[in-house]
């Protein structure tokens, strides 16, 4: 494949984006002043604090890839590209990039950038980094999007040639979403403390971590493209939606996700109003172990009544999907037809399967706090299922607990789930459901035979049928039921202007004084 057929696969998937989208004291105490001045005349937000529905269980960016943790991450983590708010990859601490052969892609680092305590992040830093990941030992889940690489060589100072095992898109796509650590500062204090007591190349520098409570940061004065316009962030513990919206009218929090009718209580408060956004984030019912019989998933599929989750819980702040993959994630096919809601079909269904109402239970798991009204969405998809038939044993979890059972694949039955294709691409959404990384799905080699191409074909002529019969496959074997796309919603105070990005990482360094 020529290097110009690869970079134009990166153009179109970057394009195709851009067209799909058109500290406290106490929870009493008020969250900051408005603004100040600095002795140049900028205007900064002395403190903005945000709203954690669980406890980060790591301050290691590489040991924990839960969105909840990324939202920290990102504001203390040195990243190489980002997304931006149209879900484009823009440079970080990797100034440009490209494509040398089939196999290689060239990394031309960012000149003169430090880690928080001075340590210089370069080519070594990179290399470190990343080969830190790969090493088993060290534990890191993201270990998984890397398995492709074969070696990676320090060019000079600050260029770095990462070479695939084959071509793929994760060269540019998973290789920039990797926290950047420091390799002098790791070798002297130990995995343990640097996971108590991180640093990196962020906008924002470690303070402290009161666990079970908050985290803080303060700004980077030395940031590369300059200090942020907040001064310290503190990110709190917060597991209750009423709490946070409580809070953000009264002006204890700046920052929280709220749920869809909160907005126009917002709204009318002098201290916060609410900002929407269409997400690529999307709720989805997943099938796990014990569900093997295909005419039981196809039953539950036509059994929920997806259009009035959206309407009588969502108020409306939700696309209803039409097939696996949100339709901001690129080659997703626009003309699937989704599930219909038939509860005669259902129950049809449900006969050939050889049971009779009533006869089968079925456990649905969800975490609190992971989903905007995720308890309200099982109760109506238990109930839709209960009317067909199938009962539902309710199983909710913490989210930390949830996580491990459904990546550790212990749960059986089905479990809600809210998926985000941070990078936007459908590789990001059928890794888990490949032979190499399956958590508890239904993984087989018939599967990989779809899935598998999708990684490795790059062309993007070649690669869109490619994920239109991966998306078939799994739409008509039922693997999972993509229910709709939630609109982001946030509470954002009256102090700042921000707006988030479709994948739902809080990229707090956009927010600027009002």
């Amino acid at each position: 494949m020529k290097v110009q057929k690869v970079q134009l696969w990166i153009a179109c998937v970057l394009l195709g984006l851009l067209t799909a989208c058109a500290a406290t004291e106490s929870p009493t105490t008020p969250a900051g002043t408005s603004t100040e001045s600095t002795s140049d005349g900028a205007k900064v937000v002395p403190e903005l604090v945000i709203a954690q529905t669980a406890e980060v269980p790591t301050l290691d960016a590489q040991l924990n890839w839960t969105m909840i943790g990324r939202n920290i991450y990102y504001q203390m983590y040195g990243y190489l590209t980002r997304h931006d708010e149209n879900m484009v990859v823009v440079p970080e601490l990797a100034e440009s990039w490209e494509l040398v052969d089939d196999l290689t892609m060239r990394w031309h680092l960012r000149e003169g950038v430090t880690f928080h305590n001075g340590e210089p992040f370069n080519a070594e830093a990179m290399k470190y980094s990343l080969e830190r990941i790969l090493d088993e030992d060290t534990g890191a889940p993201w270990r998984a999007v890397l398995t492709w690489i074969d070696h990676i060589e320090v060019v000079d100072e600050y260029t770095v040639d990462v070479t695939a095992q084959f071509p793929t898109t994760a060269q540019l796509l998973e290789v920039g979403r990797m926290p950047m650590v420091p390799p002098q500062y790791l070798a002297e204090v130990g995995a343990e403390a640097f996971a108590e007591a991180p640093i990196s190349a962020g906008p924002w520098k470690f303070v402290e971590w009161i666990k079970g409570d908050r985290v803080v940061l303060e700004r980077n004065m030395d940031y590369w493209s300059g200090p942020p316009s907040v001064e310290r962030l503190v990110f709190r513990v917060v597991p209750e939606a009423t709490t946070a919206l409580a809070e953000l009218q009264v002006g204890t929090l700046d920052i929280a996700n709220i749920a869809p009718e909160a907005c126009d209580m917002l709204n009318a408060s002098d201290n916060a109003h609410c900002v929407a956004a269409r997400s690529i984030q999307n709720v989805r019912l997943v099938f796990t172990n014990d569900t093997e019989d295909i005419n039981v998933r196809k039953a539950i599929a036509h059994a929920i009544n997806v259009d009035s989750i959206i309407e009588n819980i969502m108020n409306g702040q939700a696309v209803k999907s039409v097939g696996p993959l949100s339709q901001l994630v690129w080659g997703a096919d626009p003309d699937l037809s989704g599930y219909a809601y038939d509860p005669d079909m259902a129950q049809q269904l449900l006969d050939e399967a050889g049971y009779a109402p009533g006869e089968l239970t079925i456990p649905l798991h969800f975490a609190e706090g992971r989903i905007a009204k995720g308890r309200e969405v099982a109760e109506a998809i238990a109930g839709d299922l209960e009317k067909v038939g199938i009962m539902v044993d309710l199983q909710p979890a913490e989210y930390g607990v949830w996580f491990d059972d459904f990546y550790g694949g212990t749960m059986s039955g089905m479990s809600l789930s809210a998926s985000t294709a941070t990078t936007a691409d459908p590789n990001q959404m059928f890794r888990d459901y490949r032979l190499e990384s399956c958590v508890g799905y239904y993984c087989s080699e018939e599967l990989d035979a779809y899935l598998v191409p999708v990684n490795e074909v790059v062309d993007p002529d070649e690669r869109l049928p490619l994920v239109r019969a991966a998306e078939d496959y799994v739409f008509d074997e039922v693997l999972w039921i993509q229910l709709y796309d939630v609109d982001l919603l946030y509470g954002v105070s009256n102090k700042v202007d921000w707006e988030p990005v479709p994948n739902d990482i809080k990229w707090i360094l956009s927010a600027q004084p009002r």
